[in-house]
Parts: C-alpha cells; structure tokens; sequence
C-alpha cells in the first residue's frame, strides 16, 4: 500500500514539476516578447516625440512669418491712411490761379533786300555794262550834235530818231549802223568815244 502511495505522490510531484516548469517557460517567454513589444513601442513614441518636436518647431516659424507679416500689413495700412488724409487735404486747399502774361509780339521786320543796280543807264549811274559794251552818255547841253532838231527827247531826256532808236555814239561801229542796247534798239549817228563804248545822246 505504501508503495503504490509512494509512486501515486512521485508521479504527481513530477506533474507538478512539470507544470511549474512549463508555467515558468511560459512566463518567461511572453516576459521576453513582452520587452520586445515594449522596446518598439518606445521607438515608435521616440520617432512621434521628434515628428512633434519638428512640426512644433516648423509651427514656431511658421507663426513668426504670420507675425511679421501682420505687422507688415499694419504698416502699410497706415501708409496708405496717412496717404489718404494728405490727398484729402491737398483737395480742400484753395486753388492758385496762374495769370498767363501775355507773349509780347515781336514784330517781324522784312529782310533788308539786297541791292539790285539798275538794268540801264541812268542819269546816277552813268556807266552800265550790257552786251560787252559800256554805256555811257553825253548831254547836248555839252556837245551839241548838229542833227539834233531831227530828232526828239523822250520822257527820260533820251534823243531818238524818227524810228524811235536811241540815238548813240559808237567809234568801232559804222554810221547808221542799228544795234540791241540796254535802253532797246540803238542807232549810230556820232564818234569819238574808245572802242566797245556805246555813248548816248541825252539832253540832262
């Protein structure tokens, strides 16, 4: 009797011992993979603390541009207050009439016209150049020509002949000889001057 007892109370020691044995096993593995969660789940805290840290920080900077920003906007704004109010004033000062004095005219003088000699002999002038001849006159009142009576003074105090020619001397050219002159047609009816003179018969 004793002997089964023995063996009854050994086997269930070695139950026990099994079990403890077992338990412990157990206890001390979840223990081991309970540390292991806990170790990532520290890592996973660690990696939000610094993401919470940096969009803290990122936040910080944020809220300084808004502020500054802010103050920006205020500035401007009292540019443009203080703007308003001058162009307001400026409105309501009286206005400067401006007199426009009169431009004073200046009066145009004609241009001094240069001077143009006369296209004839003249009782001033007394020698003229025309046609490569000189022209110059002489008086009756000086020299009287002996055909004078035949002839007639024209309003200038020119002689001319019954055709209406100047009556003229000329060395150099025949006696009744008929030419273009200054004065028009001319007519030689006297001598005594140089060559390539034409000489009129005039009574001034």
């Amino acid at each position: 009797m004793k002997t089964r007892k023995n063996i009854r109370l050994g086997v269930s020691c070695a139950i026990i011992g099994a079990v403890c044995v077992t338990s412990f096993g157990f206890v001390l593995y979840n223990t081991e993979k309970m540390a292991d969660k806990m170790e990532v789940e520290r890592q996973k805290n660690v990696r939000y603390l610094d993401e919470i840290d940096s969009l803290q920080a990122e936040n910080d900077s944020l809220q300084t541009k808004y502020e500054q920003l802010e103050s920006d906007y205020e500035s401007l704004q009292q540019q443009r207050d203080e703007l308003q109010t001058q162009i307001e004033e400026n409105k309501q000062e009286p206005q400067v009439e401006v007199t426009e004095e009169p431009v004073p005219q200046v009066s145009e003088e004609p241009a001094p016209q240069a001077y143009v000699g006369p296209t004839t002999i003249t009782p001033s002038g007394g020698v003229y150049n025309y046609n490569g001849r000189k022209e110059t006159y002489y008086s009756s009142n000086v020299l009287y020509h002996y055909r004078t009576p035949e002839w007639t003074q024209d309003a200038e105090g020119f002689w001319r002949d019954s055709a209406g020619n100047y009556v003229v001397a000329a060395s150099d050219l025949a006696q009744g000889t008929v030419f273009d002159c200054s004065k028009g047609s001319c007519a030689v009816y006297d001598s005594g001057c140089a060559p390539g003179v034409t000489d009129y018969y005039v009574a001034w």
